[in-house]
C-alpha cells in the first residue's frame, strides 16, 4: 500500500509543486482510511476470537439449554456424567474446584444440588449462581397413601375440559423435574438468556434473538404435543419407575403412576396395589429410564402383560427427544380399547 501511494506522489510531481501538494494531502487522507480499517478489522477479529463463556450446569438438558441461547459465545461444562443419577450424584473435590473456575453456574435446584453448593461456594464466594427454577412454583409429590388412595374412579374423574382432574392433598417435597415440561422450560430459557446478557453485555442482542427464536421453537413442540395427546379418547394413565414425568403429564392431562414412591423402592404390597390398579385401568405402558433399575418394572410388566417403553429425561436433545417420548407415549395409550 505504501508503495502504490509513494508511486503516485512522485508521479504528481512532475505536474508541478501545487499539483504534488494535493496529491500528497489526498494520500495522507487515504492513508489515515486506510490504517483506520485496519485498526477496526483487528478488534472486530480480536471479539470474534475472544474466549467463550465458561458456563457449568448439573445435567445434559441443561447444556441444551444454554448451547441453543448462547451459541458460539459459550463454552459448557456439565458436572453429572451419562448414565448417573442426579439425585445421587456427588462430586469429588475436583470436580467442584474445576465448576469453581466458572464464569456462571446454572444450578438445577433438586434438593442434592442444594446440598453440596456451600461446598462449591466456600471454594469461590463470588460465584454467579442463575437459579434455573427462579419464579417457577413446583409441584408436590405425591406420598405413598395418596398413590394408593386413588382407585379407578377417582382417576378416571374428569374436569370440565373433559381430561383427568388433579387430586390436591398434603405431598412430600417438591418435584425438581421442570426441564421435562415445554410450557417451563419457556420460562427458564428466558432465566438463562437474562444470565447470559448480564455476563456479557456487549452481545445481548445476539442472545435475545436467540431467546426468542428457542422460545418459538418450544411454543411449536408444546403445541405438536397438545395435537397428539388431544386425539386420545379415554386411557391417558401410564407407569412409571422414578416420577420424573410427572410435569410433563400435566401439561397434556396425563397421569404418571411412580414404582418409587418417597424416594424408596416399592415394598411387595406396593407392586400388588400396582398389578391391580394396572388391570383395573387398562394400563398399557410403563416408562423405564436408563439411570435407573428395570428390576420392578420386568416384574411389573410380566405380571400385567403390559410393554415397557424406555424414556430418558436426562438426554441432551431435550426438543427431540420430548417429541419422541410424547408420540410413542401417545401410541402406546391410542392402541387400548
Amino acid at each position: 500500500m505504501a508503495l502504490v501511494l509513494r508511486a503516485l506522489i512522485d508521479a504528481a510531481g512532475q505536474g508541478g509543486s501545487f499539483r504534488k501538494r494535493k496529491v500528497e494531502a489526498l494520500v495522507r487522507r487515504i492513508y489515515g482510511l486506510f490504517m483506520v480499517f485496519l485498526a477496526w478489522g483487528g478488534a472486530c477479529n480480536y471479539v470474534a476470537a475472544a474466549d467463550p463463556i465458561h458456563i457449568v450446569v448439573m445435567i445434559e438438558p441443561q447444556r441444551y439449554f444454554v448451547q441453543q441461547l448462547g451459541g458460539d459465545h459459550v463454552a459448557v461444562t456439565v458436572l453429572v456424567p451419562p448414565g448417573a443419577d442426579a439425585h445421587t450424584f456427588e462430586p469429588k473435590p475436583q470436580v467442584l474446584i474445576q465448576a469453581s473456575q466458572a464464569r456462571v453456574y446454572v444450578a438445577m435446584g433438586i434438593p442434592e444440588e442444594e446440598a453440596w453448593l456451600p461446598r462449591l461456594k466456600a471454594i469461590r464466594p463470588d460465584i454467579p449462581l442463575v437459579h434455573q427454577d427462579q419464579g417457577i412454583s413446583k409441584m408436590p409429590m405425591e406420598t405413598r397413601d395418596e398413590i394408593h388412595r386413588q382407585q379407578p374412579s377417582s382417576a378416571a374423574r374428569t374436569s370440565h375440559g373433559g381430561h383427568p382432574e388433579a387430586d390436591h392433598h398434603h405431598h412430600q417435597g417438591m418435584d425438581p423435574h421442570i426441564w421435562l415440561s415445554p410450557k417451563l422450560a419457556r420460562i427458564q430459557a428466558e432465566t438463562i438468556g437474562r444470565a447470559l446478557c448480564s455476563v456479557d453485555p456487549a452481545k445481548t442482542g445476539d442472545y435475545e434473538m436467540r431467546l426468542g427464536v428457542f422460545q418459538q421453537r418450544i411454543d411449536d413442540l408444546d403445541q405438536r404435543l397438545t395435537k397428539v395427546f388431544d386425539h386420545l379418547r379415554k386411557h391417558r394413565s401410564f407407569l412409571v419407575v422414578h416420577p420424573s414425568w410427572g410435569y410433563f403429564a400435566r401439561d397434556y392431562h396425563l397421569k404418571q403412576i411412580p414404582l418409587e414412591i418417597e424416594g424408596k423402592e416399592p415394598t411387595a404390597a406396593d407392586l400388588v396395589n400396582v398389578v391391580r390398579r394396572t388391570a383395573a385401568e387398562s394400563i398399557p405402558v410403563i416408562l423405564v429410564e436408563p439411570q435407573f433399575s428395570q428390576r420392578f418394572a420386568r416384574l411389573v410388566a410380566q405380571e400385567s402383560g403390559i410393554r415397557m417403553m424406555v424414556a430418558d429425561p436426562l438426554a441432551f436433545d431435550w426438543e427431540a427427544n420430548l417429541w419422541e417420548v410424547g408420540q410413542r407415549l401417545a401410541d402406546h395409550l391410542s392402541q387400548q380399547p
